[in-house]
């Protein structure tokens, strides 16, 4: 299992990336920080949040595909909406810019954390 911190900007929030392919062991983090996930079936990612300022994205294993990666973007932008939700921006054409450049942000960091390479 892997875990990774990045923070979110000005914003007072962090998240937190795991990757495991087994789910019992991301359960017993989350039990760690009062948090229980229901079935996830055959999920191959979640995103929580946690409390405290605190979101968790849970890949199912390494990012080693386009795919993979459209579903880790897909985490990030509920991380990115739940964050500026929290701070009662909605998501319209005055607030999209933010929502842009948290979303930049937040991505650059976890790809670099996770070691993510792109090469043509």
């Amino acid at each position: 299992m892997k875990v990774i911190k990045v923070d979110a900007a000005c914003y007072p929030f962090s998240i937190l990336v795991i990757t495991t392919k087994k789910i019992k062991k991301l359960e017993k983090f989350l039990k760690k920080e009062k948090v229980t996930i229901g079935d996830q079936g055959r999920a191959n990612a979640l995103t929580i949040d946690i409390g405290n300022g605190k979101m968790v994205i849970w890949l199912k294993g390494k990012v080693e595909t386009l795919e993979q990666l459209s579903v880790l973007n897909h985490e990030i932008f509920h991380v990115v909406c739940f964050i500026l939700q929290d701070l009662a921006i909605k998501l319209d054409e005055n607030s999209e810019e933010a929502y842009a450049y948290l979303t930049d942000y937040v991505s650059l960091r976890i790809y670099k954390k996770l070691g993510i390479k792109i090469s043509y």
